[in-house]
């Protein structure tokens, strides 16, 4: 017979021994400060992407709220043009020129512009609004809001959508 050692001191068994020696070994200061280290580990990870994050421009793809509209003399007077895509309307009077927001002041819809009978009727709700934005029918609150109308430097017309102006401000033409 040879070699024959207990079975506690090689093989399996002893790999099984040692393994459980070291997991007692592995004591509660151990236990926190691999907690620590894995938490400082994770903070560092988020505060790198968070700074590359910050690297990149937050841009915004939509559309500008200022759009040039075409020359005064593509306009005559008593025309009305609306702008679909832009929920603009741009009106041209004996006064001169004013922009009202095509957006019903109800619940948000386009009110559709009617040549015949020469005003807007919201789909929606019913509410109907003369040329140039005012209500006279309808569960809307008050007229639709007028825009500000400017003139560039090169003679173009332009209308920002951004800018909410008195219903009397028009630009002279």
């Amino acid at each position: 017979m040879a070699n024959l050692a207990p079975p506690s001191t090689t093989g399996v068994g002893a790999d099984l021994r040692a393994a459980t020696v070291e997991l007692k070994a592995f004591s509660r200061r151990g236990f926190f400060t691999l907690l620590g280290l894995v938490s400082l580990a994770t903070a560092s990870l988020a505060a790198t992407v968070l700074s590359l994050r910050f690297l990149l421009p937050n841009v915004t793809y939509d559309e500008p709220l200022l759009f040039k509209a075409g020359q005064p003399s593509d306009y005559p007077v008593g025309s009305t043009t609306i702008f679909t895509d832009k929920r603009a309307v741009l009106n041209r009077d004996a006064d001169g020129f004013s922009a009202i927001l095509l957006i019903c002041t109800h619940l948000g819809c386009t009110p559709r512009w009617f040549q015949s009978d020469e005003m807007f009727r919201c789909p929606c709700h019913g509410s109907r609004y003369l040329r140039d934005g005012v209500r006279f029918y309808g569960p809307a609150p008050r007229p639709m809001d007028a825009l500000l109308v400017g003139q560039a430097p090169d003679g173009t017309l332009y209308i920002d959508r951004s800018k909410i102006v008195a219903r009397a401000d028009r630009l002279k033409a």
